[in-house]
Order: C-alpha cells, then sequence, then structure tokens
C-alpha cells in the first residue's frame, strides 16, 4: 500500500490538530481577561447586568450560550458560519461554565440546576440597590 494515499488524511488531522491547538490559547488568554484580577469585576458586572436585561426581556434566565454570546466574542466566532466540531463546542462549553463559577464565587451571578435560572448574584443586587438609592439622594 502507497504512504503517499495517506498524505492527505495526515495533513488534515495535523490541520485540525493545530487549529485545536490554537483555540485553546486563544480560550486560555480569554480565560485570563474574562477571570484576571484586574477585569474580572469588570467582566462579572457585565455579565450581571446582561442577565438582567434579559431575564426582563423574556422573564426567564439566559442560559450560557446566550450570556457568552451576549457579552463575549469567542475566537473565530465572526469567522465562521457553520456549526464546530463536536470537540470545539464541548471545549467551549467547559470554558463557559469554568468562567460562570469563577464570576458566581465573586457573588455576580448565580443559578441553580434548572434550565434557564441564571439570574443576578448577591453582589450585583447590593451593589444596585446602593446605587439606586444614591441617585435618588441626588437633586
Amino acid at each position: 500500500m502507497n504512504d503517499d494515499a495517506h498524505a492527505p488524511l495526515s495533513e488534515q488531522r495535523n490541520e485540525s490538530h493545530d487549529a485545536t491547538s490554537t483555540f485553546r490559547s486563544e480560550l486560555e488568554s480569554l480565560f485570563e481577561e474574562l477571570t484576571g484580577d484586574g477585569s474580572s469585576r469588570e467582566w462579572g458586572l457585565q455579565a450581571a447586568i446582561a442577565i438582567a436585561r434579559f431575564r426582563k426581556q423574556h422573564r426567564q434566565g439566559p442560559t450560557f450560550t446566550e450570556l457568552f454570546e451576549e457579552i463575549v466574542i469567542f475566537p473565530g466566532a465572526e469567522e465562521t458560519t457553520h456549526t464546530p466540531p463536536r470537540h470545539v463546542r464541548e471545549l467551549t462549553r467547559r470554558f463557559r461554565h469554568h468562567v460562570a463559577v469563577h464570576w458566581r464565587r465573586l457573588g455576580w451571578i448565580d443559578w441553580n440546576h434548572n434550565t434557564r435560572s441564571l439570574r443576578t448574584g448577591r453582589k450585583f443586587r447590593v451593589a444596585s440597590r446602593a446605587w439606586i438609592q444614591s441617585q435618588q439622594l441626588e437633586p
């Protein structure tokens, strides 16, 4: 059997592996941005605001996918209209969950095990009430 006949498949695998490695690297950078000490407060606040708006408009919480589509552009998302491979979708799903857990620990967002249960967290609600009160005190 001729090894050259398998070269295109091998090249496809290498290209797929390289693309996945690049995607993972980009997700690592994005994770640092979304959860880092200097920026996680702003991103958590943005997530809570997006959840509050979504709940007001739809009378239910967003899914994790809808939340992240609202506030984060994933690497390569604007370049493609096709459905990504299953391993990329799974990696993206796990990524969203890890970021959301971080924001949950900080108190910006919360959820339970029901579908569409994403809601604002205690920290956001306290900050929101304080801001509303400060606005009412100003002449």
